[in-house]
Order: C-alpha cells, then structure tokens, then sequence
C-alpha cells in the first residue's frame, strides 16, 4: 500500500497563483492549433451584411450574386440576425411570395450564436455540432462584427492541419 504524503505547510507569504500552473500539453500540433490559434486567423472578413430593413429578396439576391452561404443582418454595426441558405430554401418551400418584399428582419433567424475573434477553433467546432448550426458571426471585444467563421473555413483549417501531420516537408519545414 502506497504511504500518503502530507501536504506541504502552507506560509502566509503571498505566493503568485500561477507559480505551479504546468502549460498544457498537447498530443500533436492539430491539437495545439485548435486548442490556442485565434479566430481572426482563420475567419472570412470582411462578413457580408445587410441591414434589418433591407428586403428580403434584396438579401437573397446578395446570397446568390456573392455566392456566399450567409448574410448577416447587423444594426449599429452589432450582429442582430442571419439570414442562410437553408433559411432561404425552408421560406421557398413555405411561401417565398409571401416573405419575399417584407423586411428581412421578419425571416432571419435573431439573436444568432456569436463567438470572440480570440475564441479558438475548437471553441467554434463546439458550437456549430452542439447547436447545428453551420454560420456563426465573429465580433470583435465591443460586440462590432469583424468576420465569420463557417463550416467551409474550419474543413479547410482541419485539411491543412491534417495535411502537415501526414506529410511534416508539407509545410516548408526540412
């Protein structure tokens, strides 16, 4: 049986809270990536974005004419709504005649996720399989958008990061 150690004496010195912090270690460099790179490094900037009044149909024509999967809708420059694809394809389906003139604020869905352009993209796989979406706004430390993250940019992140694992000269290192 294995002797318990006591527990050193603890001094009423102040001590630095992070003295003991041991940095965490990581199994392969995918997992550093995703655990510490930035979403400013990898997210679509600038987001293509109209404004809450703007006709839905006017919206929908920004979607195909930019040949993007989202608009964000933003007022004073903060992230209101989004506007997608599958939205678009749902609203076709149930009446496009009836939605088409009216504002885009009555079809986008409101409040969408958003994520810190310092959150991780860990942080943004997280929240696209916990809340099945595929679009998430990324704004900046006053809640401004500055980007967007999808599902597109992550695949293309994990591909390159898988890439370098599989073959190390990939990267440009010797």
């Amino acid at each position: 049986m294995a002797k318990r150690q006591r527990r050193p004496v603890q001094s009423d010195a102040p001590q630095d809270p992070l003295s003991n912090y041991d940095p965490t270690d990581y199994d392969d460099a995918l997992e550093r990536s995703l655990c510490e790179d930035d979403l400013r490094d990898i997210m679509s900037h600038p987001a293509i974005t109209a404004t809450p009044d703007t006709a839905t149909r006017e919206v929908v024509n920004t979607l195909h004419d930019r040949a993007v999967a989202c608009v964000i809708i933003v007022d004073d420059g903060r992230p209101v709504g989004i506007l997608t694809e599958r939205d678009v394809l749902n609203y076709a389906a149930a009446g496009w005649d009836d939605v088409k003139d009216k504002p885009v604020s009555g079809v986008m869905t409101r409040d969408p996720v958003t994520l810190h352009d310092s959150d991780t993209p860990a942080r943004a796989l997280n929240a696209m399989a916990s809340g099945g979406i595929r679009h998430i706004p990324v704004t900046d430390i006053d809640g401004k958008l500055v980007g967007m993250i999808g599902i597109r940019r992550i695949t293309r992140y994990l591909q390159q990061h898988l890439s370098e694992a599989a073959d190390p000269n990939a990267s440009g290192e010797a």
